[in-house]
């Protein structure tokens, strides 16, 4: 059996100014469902309502970075297991 590695893919909340290491990381911890993070990182949506009822921005870092540049995200907070 192969060994595969699958790579994660940080976001970015917006409107928490918080980096998050996973998809999957960011919904357990916001409550936003996986699929509208990924539609709002994406452009479809605008932004997606989390289980308290909160709407909230997604970009993935890369796009982040690319439209606002390296120094902006030393502005950001890695996030370990708090929400705010």
């Amino acid at each position: 059996m192969r060994n595969l590695k699958f790579k994660a893919t940080k976001v970015v909340c917006l409107d928490y100014n918080k980096i998050y290491e996973s998809i999957q990381l960011a919904q357990k911890i916001t409550g936003c469902c996986e699929r509208s993070i990924r539609k709002c990182c994406k452009g479809t949506l605008k932004g997606c309502y989390n289980k308290y009822g909160g709407k909230i921005r997604w970009m993935y870092l890369d796009d982040y970075i690319e439209k606002y540049g390296n120094d902006a995200v030393n502005k950001l907070h890695s996030t370990s297991s708090d929400f705010y």
